[in-house]
Parts: C-alpha cells; structure tokens; sequence
C-alpha cells in the first residue's frame, strides 16, 4: 500500500503506512526472526530513505533465506542501496551473488555493466552489457553503452564494431515507429562516425565531445 501510495506522489501517507508497517515487522522480528521478516523491514526502511538500515536488513534477510527467488532478490534490492550508499564493489559483489542464482537474467547482467562502467572497471562493464544482449538481443541502451564501455576500456575497434552492428540493427527501415530505435540509431550512428573519421577521432580524443560540437556531433 505504501509503494502505491508512492507512485501517486502522495509520500506523507506513503511514509507514515511504511513506519507503521516497519513498526510492526519490528515487533514480529524481535520474536521469530525470518528471511522475509527481515526483507519487508529492508523495503521499509529503504522507502524511508534509510538505507544502512535496510542494508543490515536485507544481509539479515541473505543469512536466513532458503528460498532461492527470495534470496535473489534480497541480493538485487542489497545492491541497490549499497549503490546509493556509494558503496559500489559491494554492490557489484551482491548483483554477482543475485547473477549465481538466476544467470539469465538480462537485466541483472545490465544493471551490474552499469556498476561496473561506473566504478571504471570497464573492460568487466562490457562483458556484463555482451552477457545482457546476449540474453536480450532487443536491447538498443545495452548495445550503447557496450560501445561507451569498450571506447572507455581502450578497445576502439570493438567499439567501433559495436556501434556499427548497434547502428543496423536499429535501423529505421527494420524497427519502423519505434521512437527508442530511432534514437538509439542515431547516436550509434555518431559515435560509430567518430570513431570511423581520424580528423573526428583525434578531435574527440583531445577534446571530448566540446570538441565536436561543431561537427554535428553531439552526444557519445
């Protein structure tokens, strides 16, 4: 009740039904602790904006859980506020323990390559986007940002590969009315230009994209 609550913007009531809940998930852990117990008070205390809380939470919830779908979300929602927390090779560590329990999820394989681009391990953030367009080959955003993150890795001609397969698989005539093909298309299609023109990729490597500006480039 309190995450749709949430979701019509009405936070007041939102928090006020998360603390009454948490106060009574509270109450029940105190007597019989449970995995589930401890993952509900995890979500409360995440919704409060108290996110240590709900990371003791939900790594109490992960030391008592049997159930296998339980427990891998237990490691997605731990990850998720150990990423906020800043806390991001400890995110990464409970997405790759969520990946040991479901291995075919895509998204979960996304969501670790953008852990890992963010901490500059780029070279694991492009096999996380190649595992997730792999298990979900209409991905236009996983196919950017492999290309982003073998261009940060220092691999340009895979980069350059990436963006070139990205560029014609979403291409117009194959994904006709599909707004978020289109615009994965085009910006494919300027970095794949970028990297293809030595003038452009000198100017790029130099400068950054404030060097490109007047190129037509405008967002890599």
């Amino acid at each position: 009740l309190g995450t749709q609550y949430e979701r019509q913007g009405d936070h007041p009531t939102a928090a006020a039904l998360w603390q009454e809940a948490l106060a009574h998930c509270q109450k029940i852990l105190a007597i019989q602790p449970t995995a589930a117990l401890y993952h509900q008070a995890g979500r409360g205390f995440q919704a409060l904006g108290r996110y240590d809380e709900a990371i003791a939470s939900y790594r109490q919830s992960a030391s008592l859980a049997q159930d296998t779908d339980g427990l891998y979300w237990t490691y997605v929602f731990l990850a998720r506020n150990l990423q906020v927390t800043q806390r991001r090779q400890e995110a990464i560590d409970a997405l790759r323990a969520a990946l040991n329990l479901r291995p075919r999820s895509g998204e979960t394989h996304f969501a670790l390559g953008i852990l890992y681009y963010t901490d500059h391990q780029f070279d694991q953030a492009a096999a996380s986007f190649r595992a997730a367009i792999a298990l979900a080959p209409y991905n236009p955003q996983g196919h950017i940002n492999l290309g982003t993150a073998l261009q940060a890795a220092g691999r340009p001609a895979e980069a350059e590969e990436a963006y070139r397969e990205a560029a014609l698989k979403y291409h117009p005539d194959r994904n006709p009315d599909d707004q978020k093909a289109e615009e994965s298309f085009k910006l494919a299609s300027e970095a794949y230009e970028v990297l293809s023109d030595p003038q452009k990729r000198e100017i790029y490597d130099r400068f950054g994209e404030a060097g490109l500006s007047g190129t037509g480039f405008h967002h890599f």
